[in-house]
């Protein structure tokens, strides 16, 4: 609903593209939000439509699969339904993955495809590590606040959600009106702003993971260690994290594969003579380079692979070594 990238590159005019395109031609940030306020208010009431079940599937008690009884009982056309869908997902990475091989004609013209976007492939993967490690530490405080009980908890799942519904043309337009207007931190026109324009985007992600992780951690445990500790800091770091990383290795890496694939946000934001490999990619869609968009492509694919591999042999190490 949200996303304009895929279908513009097969011609088709769909509402998100055209907020973009209406901020491009006018340059008048109230104009784009009028504009785009029935997609914003559609996109965010199916966002907070979906928040009773996200909380409780965030909230819900660490439980064996072997002893789900809902699973064991579930009738034929759910397991063929789920059969089906495990079926999809595999074709989603399959049916790319050789596609792109089989476009790939040369390995000598792939590999100068990819030596010449070595700038571009920087860019993707600085924002991308600087946004991950941003948006791991930030998302722990309001983690922490969405699993602690109080009343305000049922406003800040609704605070932690609604982003989820904001296109990503808007996103951009908003840290072009925060940001270009001369302030004392220049952040305008720098590698920031695709940063701040991931953290804006995948930020709730990574709380709702984080929120997750705590929900399942036994507060006896680490009651006691406050006893013992008596510093905050001292268990965070000791007893906390470390009982914590399967779920920050996962914010960590979803937050890096989806800020390396963002593109709707970082089009507008990106800063002049700079560009990532998402970008690059889209453009030479546009031109028809049909060999050295499949060789971009591939990389991109095996570059997110690689990266969450390296996230699962930590976390099996990490297993390992307890």
């Amino acid at each position: 609903l949200l996303d304009y990238s895929v279908p513009s590159l097969f011609g088709l005019n769909v509402y998100p593209l055209e907020v973009m395109v209406e901020f491009s031609a006018s340059n008048e940030p109230a104009r784009a939000l009028l504009y785009a306020l029935p997609l914003l208010l559609l996109a965010s009431g199916v966002a907070w439509l979906c928040r009773p079940g996200l909380t409780r599937l965030v909230m819900r008690s660490t439980i064996s699969v072997a002893d789900d009884t809902p699973l064991l009982r579930a009738p034929g056309w759910l397991r063929v339904l789920q059969a089906v869908g495990m079926g999809l997902m595999a074709l989603q990475v399959v049916v790319p993955l050789f596609v792109l091989l089989s476009r790939v004609r040369s390995a000598r013209l792939a590999a100068e495809a990819i030596l010449s976007s070595r700038t571009e492939i920087a860019h993707s993967v600085v924002i991308a590590g600087v946004s991950a490690l941003m948006a791991v530490m930030l998302a722990y405080a309001p983690a922490r606040a969405l699993v602690a009980e109080g009343r305000a908890r049922g406003l800040l799942w609704t605070a932690t959600v609604l982003p989820l519904g904001v296109p990503a043309s808007l996103v951009a337009i908003g840290l072009i009106v925060l940001w270009n207007r001369g302030l004392p931190l220049d952040v305008y026109g720098t590698l920031w702003m695709p940063v701040h324009a991931s953290l804006a985007r995948f930020l709730p992600l990574a709380a709702l993971i984080l929120a997750a992780s705590l929900a399942r951690l036994d507060r006896s445990l680490l009651d006691a260690a406050h006893l013992v500790e008596g510093s905050r800091l001292r268990v965070l770091g000791r007893i906390t994290l470390p009982l914590m990383l399967p779920g920050v290795l996962a914010a960590t890496a979803l937050v890096l594969v989806l800020t390396i694939g963002e593109l709707g946000a970082t089009l507008l934001v990106v800063p002049p003579g700079a560009s990532t490999l998402t970008i690059k990619i889209y453009n030479y869609m546009h031109y028809g380079a049909s060999d050295a968009v499949a060789a971009l492509s591939l990389f991109t694919m095996l570059l997110c692979m690689a990266l969450a591999g390296l996230g699962m042999a930590c976390l099996l190490r990490k297993e390992r070594a307890t």
